[in-house]
């Protein structure tokens, strides 16, 4: 059992560090969002930090910033007995932009009895122009049967002028897999 606590502004596990206080801070928004996702609604939320800001907004728009329209699984590797390296590549379509191809990895870890899942990964969404959106994410996830359905962030960063708007912008996602479906949707919170 792993037991995390505060200390001068890091998140320790058993003597080792592994949060600093850039990371603490994402953390802390990931849990909040996410507990906000979980909840069911896909609204406009005010959220009160202590020592952050005061009352900042959540708002995500109607539509999708990306939408998954296909996709496959291209690698999937056993790291330990909980823990799964999941690569994959998807075509979708991306609000303003067009058609695209996401490919990425996951690092899927499992509770004891496989149901409760939490993940991070890291990817690149190509335009058919050649332009790349490069993105990092981290999620959690709930698995009944044939059927896992996860919740998280994907941070987004691109060096092209093509793509500005997408650049240092956050979005929140649901992923919902199963035999028959595999459905990643993407809003921006702006």
């Amino acid at each position: 059992m792993i037991f995390f606590y505060y200390n001068k502004c890091s998140i320790k596990a058993n003597s080792t560090c592994i949060c600093n206080s850039k990371d603490l801070s994402v953390l802390v928004t990931v849990i909040g969002v996410t507990a906000i996702l979980f909840s069911g609604y896909i609204q406009v939320y005010a959220v009160k930090e202590d020592d952050i800001t005061s009352n900042p907004e959540i708002t995500l728009g109607k539509e999708p910033l990306y939408r998954s329209t296909g996709g496959n699984v291209t690698n999937m590797k056993e790291i330990s007995a909980n823990q799964t390296e999941i690569s994959f590549t998807e075509k979708g379509v991306m609000k303003n932009i067009g058609n695209v191809t996401n490919t990425g990895t996951f690092i899927e870890n499992s509770s004891d009895n496989g149901r409760l899942l939490h993940g991070a990964g890291k990817g690149t969404i190509t335009t058919q122009n050649g332009d790349t959106i490069n993105w990092k994410a981290y999620d959690l996830g709930n698995k009944t049967g044939n059927r896992s359905t996860y919740k998280g962030f994907y941070f987004f960063d691109s060096n092209s002028e093509k793509l500005a708007s997408v650049d240092n912008v956050i979005g929140l996602y649901i992923h919902s897999k199963s035999d028959a479906n595999n459905l990643r949707q993407i809003w921006e919170w702006k």
